[in-house]
């Protein structure tokens, strides 16, 4: 059980979440967590985040996701487009 949003409350079997999701993508393509690059806002990316190589925390998150993930990368809003341009600059595109 988590919180997507403050007001928005997801109940899902026990060992489903977005980390082991991407795990199993990751997997099919034959990459590993290590590899891989994830953004959030919100509680239900917390075990993402917390996963991967590289867990960035977007400007408009929950503030309980940035207290959980103290020190973690915080990038801009997603209403600029904050993920385009961290992913622009990363890879100079």
């Amino acid at each position: 059980m988590t919180y997507s949003l403050p007001e928005c409350f997801e109940i899902m079997a026990p060992g489903v979440c977005k980390g082991t999701a991407l795990e199993e993508v990751l997997k099919l393509k034959g990459y590993g967590l290590q590899d891989a690059i994830a953004f959030g806002d919100g509680m239900n990316d917390f075990e993402m985040l917390s996963s991967v190589g590289k867990g960035v925390v977007m400007g408009n998150a929950d503030p309980s996701l940035v207290n959980s993930l103290p020190g973690f990368e915080r990038i801009g809003h997603c209403d600029d487009h904050a993920v385009a341009e961290y992913l622009a600059k990363l890879y100079s595109l």
